[in-house]
């Protein structure tokens, strides 16, 4: 009994790696669908960012490179369009700006009153 269920374990688990091997990764319509929908979404971001390079003039000769990164982005981080906003224009972090204004501020006293 227990020879026959590794027999059938052994013989799942050869049939699996053989359709692995085979190519045949995709199983069901669901799985084929959602490969093509991405296969679809990168190409439209492709078109996209080709068109945004091209009414610029910039020269366009591989226009895959745009699948991860976008038209307008020189890649230079000291840039004032590509850079980090905060670090290009010296300004503090958000938890800086929340220390200085918590150092501004008395909390706990109420306002003074005004006599009229």
């Amino acid at each position: 009994m227990i020879n026959g269920t590794i027999f059938s374990i052994l013989t799942l688990n050869a049939i699996c790696l053989h359709s692995l091997y085979n190519g045949n990764s995709m199983s069901t319509e669901q799985d084929k669908f959602t490969h093509s929908r991405r296969r679809l979404k990168d190409d439209n971001a492709v078109k996209k960012q080709t068109r945004i390079a091209k009414e610029f003039g910039l020269p366009v000769d591989e226009p895959h490179k745009f699948v991860k990164r976008h038209a307008m982005n020189c890649g230079n981080p000291k840039c004032h369009m590509c850079g980090n906003p905060r670090k290009v224009f010296n300004e503090p972090t958000q938890q800086e700006k929340r220390l200085f204004q918590d150092l501004d501020q008395i909390r706990g006293t109420p306002p003074a009153e005004t006599e009229q």
